[in-house]
């Protein structure tokens, strides 16, 4: 079987490479042994990118070493031979005989090394990337991991998230996040350790090291209003006054700074040594490196799906649906809705983050019928009717895309269950529209039976 490929053009796509030893004997593939043949290091392609890694990583210096650490990783976990040649099964080396291999090279660069070989292989190969990163996180590496990053912080961030989610080094990796004061993006942020975490949407809870928030008597009720007041109005350079507006809007005279700064008191003693509510220059803010709030993270995904296209290839289309499915995962329902409390601030932030919910459900349906991906339509209009289950447009929408599979029933289902939430709830029935899209499936349905 021809296995041995050549690495030249323009990207270090190693992911394609490994992707032709598939369906090879057992014999060919070991989960430590990378298929992958020498690398072309004058090729254009191969030397910008470790470039672009050694600049990111602030390691200009290391270039061309960098590059030649590389070549020898790849040629120490390959197999000898000629393009075309059948290959002859190999015994795959050891961790120990792999860094054995680069030991002339310093440990910054070393490691370098192994994060490039790992970030490359990350989408296309991620067994063999975690396995990199394992290497990397080894005790030998840690001086140098703690002294700087060795590698641009977006893909650090990426290979950091798939250390946690696999449960490798997850006490280091925390430490490093800190250190260093990495931030994912916004679609990765659900899964990133921060010190701090408030959900608002739907239900309110605040979780300081992934624990809930303790109180030994009765609830701080005032303290956690001045916290919601803050993320309400921006959590950036929040004015005092506004916050003292919100929360005692009926109190007159007094020293209304001293019962503030009270309450700001025993909210940060709430929050623990985390230094998350600053007060400068007389504004407040909440850290944003160490405080995640779900409000903030949906608004910054959806903004980037608001401002988007329509994606034109299976790639951007991936993409749309992994940040369209968290931010639907982040919206589980609108603003302080648990907490029962319609004081005005409250509903102006609740109507504003709802209306952005709404346009997102709109913009991601319509996309996705254009795309002709009907079921993942389905899917976010249905999440969407289970925040809001009031909307009829999204039934009828929900409807129409049943229709557009065939699914007769499922549309007389949905009718119904549109239906019956109006009558009950509002007193009304179903539009004249929405009753057009129930006739035509009616006569759907009648005449595949009567065929």
């Amino acid at each position: 079987m021809k296995v041995r490929t050549f690495l030249s053009g323009d990207g270090l796509e190693i992911h394609k490479l490994l992707a032709a030893t598939r369906g090879a004997p057992r014999e060919h593939v070991d989960a430590q042994v990378f298929q992958v043949a020498c690398v072309d290091i004058n090729s254009d392609g191969f030397l910008a990118q470790v470039r672009a890694w050694a600049h990111g990583a602030g390691a200009q210096a290391s270039e061309s070493q960098l590059v030649l650490c590389v070549q020898v990783l790849l040629q120490s976990r390959t197999m000898p031979g000629v393009a075309g040649e059948l290959l002859s099964p190999v015994d795959p080396i050891s961790d120990t005989q792999l860094l054995g291999r680069v030991a002339a090279f310093a440990e910054e660069v070393q490691l370098s090394a192994l994060l490039f070989l790992a970030d490359a292989l990350r989408k296309g190969q991620p067994a063999d990337a975690l396995h990199l990163v394992r290497i990397a996180l080894d005790d030998r590496f840690a001086p140098v991991l703690s002294c700087k990053l060795p590698g641009p912080a977006p893909a650090m961030v990426g290979l950091f998230l798939m250390a946690l989610q696999a449960g490798v080094e997850s006490g280091r990796v925390k430490e490093l996040i800190r250190l260093h004061r990495l931030s994912p993006d916004a679609a990765d942020s659900l899964n990133w350790p921060w010190p701090v975490r408030i959900h608002t949407l739907g239900r309110f809870s605040v979780l300081c090291d992934n624990e809930p928030l303790e109180f030994s008597s009765k609830s701080p009720r005032k303290a956690l209003e001045l916290l919601q007041s803050l993320i309400a109005n921006g959590g950036r350079e929040v004015s005092p006054l506004l916050i003292i507006r919100n929360l005692w809007p009926d109190e007159a005279g007094g020293d209304m700074k001293n019962l503030f700064d009270n309450t700001l008191h025993r909210l940060r003693k709430l929050m623990g040594p985390v230094e998350v509510i600053k007060l400068r220059n007389g504004k407040l803010t909440l850290d944003p490196a160490t405080c995640w709030v779900d409000a903030w993270a949906f608004q910054r995904l959806t903004g980037a799906i608001l401002t988007a296209g329509t994606p034109t290839d299976a790639t951007q289309i991936v993409a749309l649906q992994r940040d369209a499915m968290a931010a639907l995962r982040l919206y589980s329902g609108h603003f302080l809705q648990s907490e029962g409390d319609d004081s005005p601030w409250v509903l102006a932030y609740r109507d504003r983050v709802k209306s952005r919910y709404l346009r997102m459900v709109w913009a991601l349906g319509t996309r996705f019928e254009q795309l002709g991906q009907w079921h993942l339509s389905i899917e976010i209009y249905e999440r969407a009717l289970e925040v809001d289950n009031l909307i009829e447009s999204l039934y009828r929408q929900l409807m129409l895309c049943h229709q557009q599979l065939g699914e007769h029933a499922e549309v007389l289902r949905v009718y119904r269950r549109c239906r019956e939430l109006l009558s009950i709830v509002l007193g009304l029935a179903p539009s004249e529209r929405t009753e057009t899209i129930r006739q035509a499936s009616l006569r759907a349905d009648r005449g595949r039976t009567t065929v």
